[in-house]
């Protein structure tokens, strides 16, 4: 990661696409609108080479207000979300969905709980009071469960498999992060520097357009990922972050 430049933006957000067609320009309309209001942002979507003409959406919603990054090679969506860490700038990081799951609007709060409240770590969470889930089946609702269940099993917060967050640059910064899979929030949380971590509550409403990636193959990389973190903490000699 390049070190902090001069004149660094506030805040730089990676948004990791893949086939985001239908609804990339709703998603990035209501994201510019939040940037705007907290100022200072670095906006970076990361294209995992879509054949669906996200990427070109993209760049004409953004125009001179963030830039796309299309990857070429394996697809993954931690290795998006890697890619665009490396080339942000921000003093603060970030990451979030592009289908409209996470909301724009709560990234001022995130923002506050490190810039105003100190942490170092700011995780949008589903299950702390005023957080949940909208309009998701009983499957969903027990699979999601079970799996924050197991990723509490190695770090102390209640929404360890949370897919938007905010932190420190300093967090990442000399960190050899090698995720498996979508959890890049629970590697951060397992690898990073940090001392505080605040969960900020809200609530996940499935995606409005296109598809879900979720699926079988997503399920056991997030359980390799989960004993391949195991082993990294034993190795350390730390039981639980």
């Amino acid at each position: 990661m390049p070190s902090l430049p001069e004149q660094a933006p506030r805040l730089s957000l990676v948004v990791p696409t893949l086939q985001e067609a239908a609804g990339i320009e709703e998603f990035l309309g209501s994201l510019l609108e939040a940037a705007d209001a907290l100022g200072d942002v670095e906006t970076i979507v990361v294209d995992d080479a879509s054949s669906d003409g996200t990427a070109e959406l993209a760049r004409a919603r953004l125009g001179d207000r963030g830039r796309v990054v299309v990857r070429s090679g394996p697809r993954g969506l931690s290795a998006s979300v890697l890619e665009g860490w490396r080339q942000a700038r921000g003093r603060v990081l970030g990451v979030m969905d592009a289908d409209g799951s996470h909301p724009p609007a709560l990234l001022g709060e995130l923002l506050a709980a490190i810039e105003e409240r100190g942490a170092d770590v700011a995780l949008a969470s589903r299950y702390v009071p005023g957080g949940g889930t909208e309009g998701w089946p009983l499957r969903r609702r027990l699979t999601s469960a079970l799996a924050a269940r197991l990723g509490r099993t190695l770090v102390r917060v209640r929404d360890p498999m949370s897919g938007f967050l905010l932190f420190r640059r300093e967090v990442i910064e000399g960190v050899d992060l090698d995720p498996i899979g979508w959890k890049i929030a629970l590697e951060v949380l397992c690898r990073g520097r940090y001392d505080r971590v605040e969960e900020v509550p809200f609530v996940f409403r499935d995606r409005a357009r296109g598809s879900s990636k979720l699926g079988a193959r997503v399920v056991g990389e997030t359980l390799r990922q989960c004993a391949r973190l195991r082993a990294h903490l034993w190795a350390r000699g730390v039981g639980r972050r």
